[in-house]
């Protein structure tokens, strides 16, 4: 990536990446911003810690989808099993 003939330092790549992200990515682009320009964080590093975040997104979204689908269920089943109309034993 070069802009007007000059490369992106490492930093400014890391940062151009952190700006495109959304909101689910707050707290990890919090703390690579943090290191970043202390020398503590390369691009290597910062790539590591945005698949993690990604990996618990999904994870996340996963549960919270198959919770939506349990508690349906269940609710389904105990409307199910109540006395049911026009019944009359």
């Amino acid at each position: 990536m070069a802009a007007a003939g000059s490369a992106l330092s490492n930093d400014d790549l890391i940062l151009r990446v952190l700006s495109s992200l959304g909101p689910d990515y707050n707290f990890v682009a919090t703390y690579i911003t943090g290191q970043v320009g202390t020398g503590k964080m390369n691009v290597n590093e910062a790539y590591a810690i945005l698949l993690t975040q990604e990996a618990r997104i999904e994870q996340q979204t996963h549960m919270l989808a198959n919770m939506d689908v349990k508690h349906n269920l269940e609710a389904n089943f105990a409307q199910n099993r109540g006395p049911k109309r026009g019944n009359l034993s």
